[in-house]
């Protein structure tokens, strides 16, 4: 009877000695998971940049240059008083409208009839 008894409590401390060695895994999963998420976020948050953020610029060339690249617009082109950032604001102007209007769509290839 002592035997069984003993033989069970070694069962049982393998087994949570095996169960524990699982969780530690495990939670070394999710505590990268987690650090991966978070440095993700944060590599975006620093990058995430929008049409407000050009009104931070202090030069009105730099500024108008800023809100031509996001709005796609010669608009803020024709603002910009300095010929060659003028120039080459037209041309990103035009390379950007192209890129959407040109852009072509995916399509799945259209299956043969079976006759």
């Amino acid at each position: 009877m002592q035997q069984i008894s003993k033989k069970r409590e070694e069962l049982w401390v393998s087994a949570v000695t095996q169960a524990s060695k699982s969780n530690s895994h495990l939670e070394n999963i999710i505590l990268k998971s987690i650090t991966f998420m978070l440095f993700l976020w944060a590599a975006a948050a620093v990058k995430a940049e929008d049409l407000s953020s050009c009104t931070l610029k202090t030069k009105a060339d730099e500024m108008n240059y800023c809100k031509a690249s996001f709005a796609g617009s010669a608009t803020f082109c024709d603002m910009i008083k300095n010929g060659g950032v003028k120039r080459d604001c037209y041309f990103m102007v035009i390379r950007i409208q192209r890129d959407n209007a040109y852009q072509l769509k995916k399509t799945k290839p259209k299956e043969e009839e079976k006759e």
